[in-house]
């Protein structure tokens, strides 16, 4: 988070009452590289073993291939914007780790009559930021952006397994329920951060993507790491509220925390005996 205020607000950072650069984690040359290739840093050896003795208990996967429009090629280019800062979009960005992560799932068939699950590699909510950016476009409700025949010709009429199997198909819908085309609101099986209630689907968490904070590289850090003295007791930071939200809205206390720290955490710029931030984006 701190990393993204820093690319969006740079003259905000440098204002702050604290240097925020303090609290970024250093990032070799090679873990930058991986950041590009892949969405997360390289597996552990001992993991990529143990999957590899697991295989034969794995889910046997069908993944398909789609147009390059709404397949690699706005994979590769999304990820490679998400890792320079040209799309900023966190929230979003799951859909193209979730398909790297099946990419490199050790037990795929191209024999849909093995296949488990089949797994549809449509990133949509990255495909609606994308196409958002683009000239004389912008974002729409309901990622009308993204037409109805672009995703039934270049996604649904690609899903030649799809007839008598939708229940194993999973579709990759990393955004909010409210944001996502109405087609890809029907789909039976999705992996998803916003599902209705009494729905089929998935729930997957945001994704941290930075490889400094992946396992595989976590787990090699020293104790001085471990134990190293805090800087901060808290590093808070959020972005804007939507103004027409209801007052009981759960992102409305986001703006109720705000007032209590502003009205009533004057008196000390302390926090647990460490200074603290907690500031509105917007």
């Amino acid at each position: 988070a701190v990393k993204e205020v820093m690319a969006l607000r740079p003259d905000y950072c440098r204002i702050s009452r604290y240097n925020l650069t303090e609290l970024l984690p250093s990032i070799s040359a090679k873990e930058r590289s991986a950041s590009v290739s892949s969405m997360f840093a390289e597996s552990h050896p001992e993991a990529t073993a143990h999957q590899s003795t697991m295989s034969a208990n794995l889910l046997s996967i069908f993944i398909y291939t789609l147009p390059n429009e709404v397949g690699a090629q706005i994979v590769d280019e999304m990820r490679l914007g998400y890792a320079n800062g040209t799309f900023t979009y966190e929230n979003f960005k799951s859909d193209i780790a979730i398909i790297d992560l099946f990419g490199s799932y050790t037990k795929q068939t191209r024999n849909p009559s093995e296949a488990d699950l089949f797994v549809v590699p449509y990133p949509h909510s990255s495909h609606c930021v994308w196409t958002a950016a683009q000239p004389d476009h912008k974002w729409l409700h309901n990622c009308r952006q993204v037409s109805a025949a672009t995703l039934r010709e270049k996604v649904f009429s690609q899903l030649e397994h799809f007839r008598g199997n939708e229940k194993r198909h999973i579709f990759i819908n990393t955004m909010e329920t409210f944001h996502t085309h109405a087609i890809l609101r029907q789909v039976p099986f999705a992996l998803t951060i916003g599902p209705r209630e009494k729905s089929s689907h998935i729930v997957v968490p945001y994704v941290n993507d930075d490889p400094s904070y992946q396992p595989s590289v976590v787990r090699g850090r020293d104790s001085k790491w471990w134990t190293r003295p805090r800087k901060f007791s808290v590093a808070y930071y959020f972005g804007s509220l939507n103004k027409q939200m209801k007052k009981t809205s759960q992102r409305k206390f986001r703006q109720y925390f705000l007032e209590e720290v502003r009205t009533n955490w004057t008196s000390s710029p302390y926090l647990g005996g460490l200074p603290y931030i907690v500031e509105d984006l917007s």
